[in-house]
């Protein structure tokens, strides 16, 4: 549960009460993930190795077509945007979030393609998420 359940009226336990091993702890386990609630990004995670200890590194190895850009909507959303891009840019495939082409490119980041994968972008963003934070 997160804060903003609690302000809905739902119970349970808060998110931050909770380490992620508790969820999910076995081989097999699954957990469900809504990232930005009201949107349906929803992701499982699913657990295929449990290690004795944590590794003294943690590595991406491979990964497949561009995260969605911040704040592209609902998945159809994004698909619309990704047909665009692919498309050309045409006019007539422009997605209706957009109040024109130049609504559009002024918002999409720069050089963005949704079949592109960047390896070590990714792993750059990955290393960013776990560093330590100053006292930890």
């Amino acid at each position: 549960m997160t804060e903003f359940d609690l302000d809905e009226g739902d119970e349970g336990m808060l998110e931050d009460d909770v380490r992620l091993d508790q969820v999910v702890a076995g081989v097999g386990d699954r957990l469900w993930y809504d990232y930005d609630f009201g949107d349906g990004w929803e992701h499982v995670i699913k657990v295929e190795a449990v290690l004795p200890d944590p590794p003294a590194e943690i590595e991406l190895v491979t990964g497949r077509r561009a995260c969605p850009p911040e704040d592209v909507g609902v998945p159809w959303g994004y698909e619309g945007v990704a047909a665009w891009v692919a498309g050309g840019y045409d006019d007539a495939l422009l997605p209706g979030q957009f109040e024109d082409v130049r609504h559009a490119r002024d918002w999409l980041p720069v050089g963005w393609e949704p079949a592109t994968f960047d390896l070590e972008a990714a792993r750059a963003a990955v290393r960013e998420v776990l560093e330590p934070v100053d006292g930890e």
